[in-house]
């Protein structure tokens, strides 16, 4: 099963349901437990950082390549 049909089947649930509420629990608790790492880790954040830039950078170029059609 992928990801996408995991969460299309779960979105269809009630917003009671024991098992959505414990897949949005633990995605919650996996968010947090990220923002934790990215707050005390310096590396993780020059890493990210950089991966934003690149991304940002990546879609500059693309809007001055079709801005100049």
């Amino acid at each position: 099963m992928t990801q996408g049909t995991l969460i299309r089947k779960l979105c269809t649930y009630t917003t009671t349901n024991p098992t959505r509420r414990a897949i949005f629990e633990f995605d919650k608790l996996i968010r947090s437990i990220y923002t934790l790492r990215y707050l005390r880790d310096p590396q993780l954040e020059r890493n990210v950082h950089r991966s934003q830039n690149r991304l940002e950078s990546y879609h500059q170029l693309r809007s001055a390549i079709a801005g100049r059609r």
